[in-house]
């Protein structure tokens, strides 16, 4: 991707952010030409090589907001308790998780791992050898693209897929293409969509935590 930075006034949600500056792009990669965004919106922490402030940092500096938090939801409603969970790295949402589990059997992620909540990605990604095994595990099968697909009339037996931290907090079921499906060459595990919206998801920047309360 080559392009270009300007600056305008860019509105979120009723918010107008001053002076915010952002990438203009004028060749792209060419899976591009398959999705139509406007653009991507990034709501981690400052790491642009441009050093661009982000679009929620300038809203913080703006006094556009009340808190330094923002939430997320897929799902309308939630019940139940927020559980926190502290940032293990300040760049990304990067929390550390113990365990992925299914039916209380470490299929992935033996003695610990990183894992990023991303909501610019749609599925679950991790390093290769875990996300093969979890896929073994709930029987989905691989093709020539690289998806694992299972059986559409089996979806309602399928096991929760459980990630492990303080406490309980992860479930991500499957259907009938795999959740989790990317694989990653780095050691970081990426929770996307498919696991944000078992969740009302909020982004803490002013005490570095994610926290996440089941989706109903």
């Amino acid at each position: 991707m080559t392009g270009f930075l300007g600056y305008d006034t860019v509105t979120v949600g009723g918010l107008a952010v001053k002076n915010q500056v952002f990438g203009l792009s004028e060749t792209e990669a060419p899976f591009m030409q398959y999705i139509h965004p406007d653009g991507i919106l990034g709501l981690a922490y400052p790491l642009s090589a441009s050093r661009a402030t982000p679009v929620f940092d300038n809203m913080m500096k703006q006094s556009l907001v009340s808190q330094d938090l923002f939430s997320v939801y897929l799902s309308s409603h939630f019940s139940g308790s927020i559980s926190w969970i502290p940032l293990s790295h300040e760049l990304y949402w990067q929390i550390s998780v113990d365990s992925v589990t299914i039916n209380g059997q470490v299929v992935a992620c033996n003695g610990g791992c990183q894992m990023i909540v991303d909501t610019g990605t749609s599925l679950i990604a991790g390093p290769q050898n875990d996300i093969s095994n979890i896929n073994r595990y709930v029987g989905a099968n691989g093709n020539q693209y690289g998806d694992y697909l299972v059986n559409c009339n089996s979806v309602a037996q399928m096991p929760d897929l459980t990630f492990q931290t303080m406490d309980r907090i992860g479930l991500c079921g499957l259907v009938c293409l795999s959740d989790c499906c990317l694989c990653l060459q780095s050691h970081l595990w990426i929770l996307g969509d498919v696991f944000i919206r078992h969740y009302y998801s909020i982004f803490n920047r002013a005490q570095n935590m994610v926290g996440l309360a089941r989706s109903r």
